[in-house]
């Protein structure tokens, strides 16, 4: 495959993940959501393209966000975990289920603690909030495992009716 290929398809998918993430900066209810569905471009990259060039989006992606947007909340929580998570889960699904959600639990597990950290740090998140978010680990658990779920019902959607229909079967090789 031509490099000129890659590099136009990795440039678009970083900016739909920029431009996404745009919104959920104008508007502060959607951020997480906005995090996880940008993490899609991440994800088609590496369906596509490879781990190393969907960390190239990813990285991209962070930094462009975190300097771009006005309001970095949404850029932080796709930094800190849903801009790397398609990587992760990509790797970790070729181990043993069991070892599997271990690796991708324990992803979640530090990415939460350094996402709190980050707010608590730059953001100056006031300390009586602090223990508030600490309780949130148990139900963002939870709601880390259906997103866990509904990403691999996606990812099944993209290889079997969505790839074909956006026209990407036409310039890559099925995977």
């Amino acid at each position: 495959m031509k490099i000129a290929k890659k590099i136009s398809f990795s440039a678009i998918l970083v900016a739909v993940a920029v431009v996404i993430l745009y919104f959920g900066s104008l508007i502060d209810v959607v951020t997480l959501s906005v995090a996880a569905v940008a993490s899609f471009s991440v994800m088609i990259t590496v369906a596509e393209l490879g781990y190393f060039t969907g960390l190239g989006v990813y990285a991209a992606a962070s930094l462009l966000s975190l300097l771009l947007l006005p309001s970095k909340e949404a850029a932080v929580i796709f930094a800190a975990f849903f801009g790397f998570y398609p990587i992760v889960k990509g790797l970790a699904d070729k181990l043993k289920k069991p070892l599997a959600y271990t690796v991708k639990t324990f992803v979640f597990m530090v990415s939460f603690t350094v996402s709190l950290l980050v707010f608590i740090f730059f953001f100056s998140l006031p300390p009586d909030k602090w223990f508030f978010y600490l309780l949130m680990i148990i139900p963002g658990l939870a709601v880390f495992y259906i997103y866990d779920y509904l990403f691999t019902k996606i990812i099944i959607y993209y290889f079997g009716t969505l790839r074909k229909k956006l026209g990407i079967s036409k310039y890559f090789k099925q995977s």
